[in-house]
């Protein structure tokens, strides 16, 4: 499974207190790809208190962004150097859609 953005305009706050304090920004643009391998059975996970339902599977993934902000561009490593911490693909129901 694959998400692609090849390139998104967003706004630079420069860090979370600026943005919470809605202080200045800039016009930014970033571009991503991110691709999830799942593995394994799918493993089923309900709570009913929270209505939520769905199977899921583990999974390994990749990613790889660029960002820019005025004359400040940036790029990642290479995808293939992803350090995955956690990963699932799967699907859901919760909400009105639970049932």
């Amino acid at each position: 499974m694959t998400l692609r953005l090849a390139s998104l305009d967003v706004v630079d706050a420069i860090d979370l207190a600026n943005a919470v304090a809605a202080g200045p920004d800039f016009p930014a643009n970033v571009g991503f790809e991110v691709v999830w391998t799942a593995a394994g059975p799918f493993v089923p996970l309900r709570h009913e208190a929270h209505g939520f339902r769905g199977e899921f599977r583990k999974a390994m993934a990749t990613v790889a962004w660029t960002g820019s902000t005025g004359d400040s561009h940036y790029v990642s490593a290479p995808a293939a150097t992803s350090k995955v911490v956690f990963a699932v693909v799967g699907r859901e129901r919760n909400g009105m859609f639970l049932f």
